[in-house]
């Protein structure tokens, strides 16, 4: 049970890019500089993860664009966020953070980073459209309650992963 009187007794301890992927279109450098950059489609992935001792866990977030022959740039950006218990105020377990916070924390360092790599390509910047998180933790949380049911009550990590293809406004 959470106390809501007190800090949640979380910390992030780091938030770091773990792979980066950027190409443009093969004819890029026969388009005007002045091509628009069209409307992108994105997968996203998210793995939810608990260290098996520590007091900490973490979310992996994986965006990949989705090319269309109109796509001016092929992208993948993958995050990784750590959250850690603060010794002796301890309020919040960090897995539950990651489940239910974990996607909404993390996704803007995601599209920050997907914006400052395209706006060192040819054409500009690409702006993610913002995601539907409540709907990303809802699979989240039926994919680590899937897990859990199928394990045979060993203290392993658990893990979650959730896959949702997004298009831009969705």
């Amino acid at each position: 049970m959470i106390n809501t009187d007190k800090e949640l007794g979380l910390g992030i301890s780091q938030i770091f890019l773990s792979r980066l992927e950027l190409s443009h279109r093969p004819d890029a450098l026969h388009l005007p500089l002045t091509t628009p950059n069209p409307p992108y489609g994105v997968d996203v992935e998210i793995r939810a993860f608990r260290a098996v001792e520590g007091g900490a866990a973490g979310m992996q977030l994986t965006v990949r664009s989705q090319p269309t022959p109109d796509s001016l740039y092929r992208f993948l950006v993958e995050m990784i966020m750590l959250v850690q218990q603060v010794p002796g105020e301890e309020n919040m377990p960090p897995e539950d953070f990651v489940q239910t916070v974990g996607v909404s924390t993390l996704f803007p360092f995601v599209r920050e980073a997907v914006a400052n790599v395209t706006m060192r390509g040819r054409f500009g910047p690409v702006w993610l459209a913002p995601i539907n998180v409540a709907l990303v933790n809802e699979g989240l949380r039926k994919s680590a309650d899937e897990k859990l049911l199928k394990s045979d009550g060993q203290a392993a990590p658990r893990a979650a992963k959730a896959k949702k293809r997004v298009r831009p406004g969705s």
